[in-house]
């Protein structure tokens, strides 16, 4: 389960912000988290070409297949359409998209959670990018799309 999916509500511009998740279980070698020697000049990462010794930093890279970037897509097109409802609309996925109770997934989603802490110590929860949260969304969002 390498691709998740998670959701922040940004109170400022009142919009949900999508957020991938990459949890390397090794059973794919699409994706890949290793040390490469980079080196930064301001805030732009670049690899050493030039024979400096930079600092090992943590790589991370994903050769998507094609069904993974139909999924992707089709994640993204969602959060377009949630973004362009009305604010009073996005408010009532509030509870669906931040999954604060991920007891309302069917449970076959319910199997495909990943619960953690982020470098902050605040917890996140993000869902398996699959078919199955797909369908979810297409059903949360029917009644508001209608």
């Amino acid at each position: 389960m390498p691709v998740l999916v998670g959701w922040e509500w940004i109170e400022k511009t009142k919009t949900f912000l999508v957020i991938f998740y990459f949890y390397d279980d090794f059973s794919k070698p699409n994706l890949r988290l290793k040390k490469a020697n980079v080196e930064t000049e301001g805030s732009i990462p670049l690899i050493d070409f030039r024979g400096i010794t930079p600092s090992k930093q943590p790589v991370m890279t994903w050769a998507p297949h094609h069904y993974e970037l139909g999924l992707l897509q089709d994640i993204l097109q969602y959060a377009n359409l949630i973004n362009g409802l009305k604010e009073e609309k996005k408010r009532k996925l509030m509870h669906n998209l931040l999954i604060e109770s991920p007891w309302d997934l069917n449970a076959e989603l319910q199997k495909k959670i990943l619960f953690g802490l982020d470098e902050n110590g605040e917890p996140f929860i993000a869902v398996e990018l699959c078919p199955e949260y797909i369908e979810y969304l297409k059903k949360i969002l029917k009644s508001l799309l209608d």
